[in-house]
């Protein structure tokens, strides 16, 4: 674990956390300094910027929480430093999804009690879940509990709280959703157009199973493929997106759509509906690109 290469450099900003008791689940704003390696260990010297007084400090990129996880030989090792968290948008105020050139987190402000959220507190993000929704838009906040966190349930402001995420190096940015809830909605992760949509809580693999369960857009796309099509020159073409639903082809046809349903519901907002009628297309729900 020791010996990969992460995608940090000197000058980047990242978050960092601590397993120090009094901080546990709290992740600072940092800038790295400098990057050396210490009996084959990655080693960083940050600079916290939120605590200007601070002497920078050195952090191993992979910890154990104390008391360990696991009462094993093979001890859980964290990954302590990650990239800066991704800009946030309001659904209402997103730009054009053309424009995206990262990852960014959208949101609707609407939350419910279960919600994962990082909240702002004293220079650091803690991470926690809304046990309570208090009104005047105010919630309460339980703290991951000991050793990942501190485990305290405090009154917040919903104006200092964000979505939390995961990072990791095979994945990067990822949606995290509350224990037994992977069927409700969570924020999106707009990504840009070559690596697609993340809106929905990621749900274990399980051999049991079938295909079509885990993966409603095969089955959809394995649907637009009539008999007449395989025998035809589109055969080729359907079969590739019946067996890979993700190709980039699917990407764009999927990013099309999104952009298609937002600019109609942006004229019906101007302009009224004029006629009583339906709309002529419908909303399909469709697993997002991984």
């Amino acid at each position: 674990m020791g010996g990969r290469n992460l995608p940090f450099k000197v000058g980047d900003l990242v978050e960092a956390r601590s397993f120090q008791i009094g901080f546990r689940g709290a992740w600072f704003r940092c800038k790295i300094r400098e990057i050396t390696k210490r009996q084959g260990r990655h080693v960083h010297l940050l600079e916290y910027y939120d605590f200007p007084d601070e002497k920078l400090k050195t952090i191993r990129l992979y910890q154990v929480p104390y008391p360990p996880l696991l009462r094993t030989r093979d001890k859980h090792k964290e990954l302590m430093v990650r990239p800066q968290y991704p800009p946030i948008y309001n659904e209402k105020q997103m730009p054009n999804a053309s424009e995206f050139s990262e990852v960014a987190v959208i949101v609707d402000n609407s939350w419910k009690v279960g919600d994962l959220v990082d909240w702002w507190s004293d220079g650091c993000y803690w991470c926690g879940n809304i046990t309570q929704l208090l009104g005047d838009d105010k919630a309460q906040v339980e703290l991951k509990p000991p050793p990942l966190g501190e485990g305290q349930t405090y009154d917040v402001f919903l104006k200092d709280v964000r979505p939390s995420l995961d990072w990791s190096l095979e994945r990067g940015w990822t949606i995290l959703c509350q224990e037994g809830e992977s069927g409700r909605p969570c924020p999106r992760l707009m990504k840009p157009i070559n690596q697609g949509v993340d809106g929905a809580c990621p749900v274990p693999s399980d051999s049991a199973v079938s295909d079509e369960t885990k993966s409603p857009r095969t089955t959809e796309m394995k649907n637009k493929c009539s008999p007449e099509e395989t025998g035809g020159n589109n055969s080729t073409k359907c079969r590739a997106l019946a067996q890979n639903p993700y190709t980039s082809e699917s990407a764009i046809m999927e990013l099309e759509e999104y952009i298609n349903k937002i600019n109609w519901l942006k004229r019906v907002l101007h302009y009224g509906i004029s006629s009583p009628q339906p709309p002529q297309w419908e909303v399909v729900d469709v697993n997002p690109i991984p």
